[in-house]
């Protein structure tokens, strides 16, 4: 076993630890919202750890990269980086790896204005989020949801989501996003001419 491990280490050592601490050194200035020198060392990272056997931490470095041109408004960049971070999450069966690639890929759909691939996207990440029990991810994407169906004006379905995202938020014991869900629900109810309603939401997330 220990020369097997040496044999390893000679080969991909060098690659891993190097790969490695450009990953870290991204997260660094993504951090500082420094998005240029944290894509090239992403970049970096992944011309790295893209020849190692094992492709987790490439799943990362692809989704961390994604969220960079995400950020600076490169959706077709972001998109393909997405859907590399999918690929290699499917293949190893993470599901919680999977269900982020969905997420960013439903967003990056809403900002490119396909409201019909947001929703899917997301509602498959809802789905998992709710399997695997992370009350918080559950929240954001249903929030979501709710947010790009009160834009479509399909107001009851949005009702439903943003119900959904505060009982998990409460859960969860977010009271910062409670308040935000009241708020919105509290637009939406005004958007829809109900005034009564709108002002109790409203006065709740004060």
């Amino acid at each position: 076993a220990y020369p097997k491990k040496m044999k390893w280490w000679k080969r991909y050592g060098q690659k891993e630890l190097k790969g490695l601490c450009y990953l870290v050194q991204g997260d660094a200035y993504y951090t500082k919202s420094e998005f240029a020198k944290s894509k090239v060392a992403y970049l970096n990272s992944i011309a790295l750890i893209k020849e190692l056997p094992s492709t987790g931490r490439l799943a990362t470095l692809y989704n961390n990269l994604g969220l960079v041109y995400y950020i600076n408004a490169q959706y077709d960049s972001a998109m393909v980086v997405f859907l590399q971070s999918l690929k290699i999450e499917s293949a190893n069966q993470n599901q919680e790896g999977i269900a982020k690639s969905y997420q960013n890929i439903g967003l990056v759909h809403f900002q490119m204005g396909d409201n019909d691939k947001f929703n899917s996207y997301m509602k498959m990440a809802l789905a998992l989020y709710e399997r695997l029990n992370d009350n918080l991810r559950v929240a954001e994407a249903a929030n979501n949801i709710a947010i790009a169906m009160a834009d479509d004006g399909d107001y009851d379905s949005a009702f439903t989501y943003y119900q959904k995202a505060y009982a998990s938020f409460e859960e969860y014991g977010d009271e910062l996003n409670m308040a935000n869900v009241l708020n919105n629900l509290g637009n939406l109810f005004y958007y829809k001419g109900q005034y009564k309603e709108a002002e109790s939401y409203l006065l709740k997330a004060l």
